[in-house]
């Protein structure tokens, strides 16, 4: 079980929640690699109040923990793993015209 891999050890706790066991069911990277997009067979949770809430985001740079987090993420969806997220608040930047849930950690499971 990989116990979660994440962005920074600070935690928000008005913002933050887990989502509960379920499985990737669409990934999506864009071209400029800014932004990744997962759908889940589970209910989002939207602790922030994010404006939109159908999908997860996490918002991707040039790091380290950015490239293993994508890499994780993939590997877990390609071997239909369930997984859980930790999310933290929202994006920082309006994804689909909207504020997303943005993924922090991620859990998977045997």
């Amino acid at each position: 079980v990989l116990t979660g891999l994440s962005q920074n050890g600070v935690v928000q706790a008005e913002d933050d929640a887990g989502s509960g066991w379920g499985k990737i069911t669409e990934a999506y990277v864009n071209s400029e690699m800014t932004v990744l997009r997962l759908q889940f067979s589970e209910s989002i949770v939207n602790p922030g109040n994010c404006e939109g809430a159908d999908f997860y985001v996490r918002e991707l740079d040039d790091s380290i923990a950015s490239d293993r987090f994508l890499r994780v993420v993939l590997a877990a969806h390609l071997a239909g793993r369930k997984v859980k997220f930790w999310i933290d608040g929202c994006s920082g930047s309006r994804w689909w015209g909207k504020t997303r849930p943005q993924i922090y950690d991620i859990y998977i499971a045997d």
